[in-house]
Order: C-alpha cells, then sequence, then structure tokens
C-alpha cells in the first residue's frame, strides 16, 4: 500500500533542534530507503518533506514514522 507522508515542523518548533534531529532522521530515511520502504522523497530545500511508503498498512507506516518526529501521516 502506498502511504503519503507529509513532514513538517510543528507550530512553534524550535530550528535549532531540528538542526540537531537532521543526521539521525536522515540515517533512518536511508534505512528505510535501503529496505524498499521509502519509495519516494522531496524537500522543498528548508525544513519539511513529502515521503511516498510501500507499507503493510497505515499502522505499519505510523510505526515506522513514529520515530521520526517531523513526520506525520496524512
Amino acid at each position: 500500500m502506498q502511504i503519503l507522508v507529509i513532514c513538517r515542523p510543528a507550530e512553534g518548533a524550535d530550528p535549532a533542534e531540528f538542526r540537531r534531529l537532521v543526521p539521525a532522521e536522515t540515517a533512518a530515511l536511508r534505512d528505510l530507503k535501503g529496505s524498499s520502504v521509502l519509495t519516494g522523497a522531496w524537500s522543498p530545500g528548508h525544513p519539511g518533506a513529502v515521503l511516498m511508503l510501500d507499507a503493510l498498512d497505515e499502522a505499519e507506516a505510523a510505526r515506522l514514522m513514529a520515530g521520526l518526529p517531523w513526520c506525520r501521516l496524512a
């Protein structure tokens, strides 16, 4: 099942916290890409992104995204 995930900073989010999280989130996304779960990713060049996942269902997608604090299922 293809699942669209929209990643964006929460209102009032701290930009310094975002910068701190980028390396770990990039590594996690790289792992998802390597396991063929992440099938597409687009970034506007500032905090936020759109991801396409190939997951069993929305529950699996939510579980996978739970470790990425900037991503929420759409």
